[in-house]
């Protein structure tokens, strides 16, 4: 399991990453990771990625979707009650980021708490099961618990908290190395 100091940086650095998506050239993420020593925290890809003044289309389309990886470490944080449907996108306003996140970085890594284990795991199995019935089509979907709920499901959010949530309870070291096998 990562610990919450790995998780809370982890948080910062998909902030970092989907904000430089939408900002070409991303300036103003480069000075904000510089200026709170985070530019470690990215991944050799991200990093790639940040300090790129052209990327490509492919590149900005996978950063804009780390949100939703991020929404899992912000719920495993606690800071989200709930995840939201699987069929909702994750955007910045949605997330409700307090501001002093982003401004006292270093305080919020210092202060960042994992929920139970237990809690992780549970959360892990289900999104795996999710991903499973996304990856089967739709007559594995009609083996999910709540298929009506999950009828919807996009398979990009589904992706992204697979990929986060194994990150958080597999500790794989390098992001970039995540593996969602179903």
């Amino acid at each position: 399991m990562q610990t919450a100091k790995a998780v809370a940086e982890r948080v910062l650095a998909l902030i970092a990453v989907s904000s430089a998506a939408h900002e070409q050239p991303p300036s103003s993420v480069r000075t904000w990771l510089e200026s709170n020593a985070l530019e470690n925290t990215l991944s050799p890809n991200e990093k790639e990625f940040v300090y790129s003044d052209n990327p490509s289309q492919a590149q900005l389309v996978q950063a804009s979707w780390r949100l939703e990886a991020c929404s899992v470490l912000l719920w495993a944080l606690g800071l989200l009650p709930n995840l939201s449907r699987s069929s909702v996108h994750t955007d910045f306003s949605t997330l409700g980021l307090p501001a002093e996140l982003t401004q006292a970085a270093s305080s919020f890594v210092e202060a960042a708490a994992l929920r139970a284990a237990d809690e992780l795991l549970h959360m892990q199995d289900r999104i795996h099961s999710l991903h499973w019935g996304v990856r089967a089509g739709p007559s594995g979907r009609k083996l999910f618990p709540n298929a009506a709920h999950e009828e919807d499901a996009d398979p990009s959010v589904v992706y992204e908290r697979h990929y986060a949530i194994n990150w958080l309870c597999d500790a794989t070291e390098n992001w970039d190395d995540v593996q969602t096998d179903t």
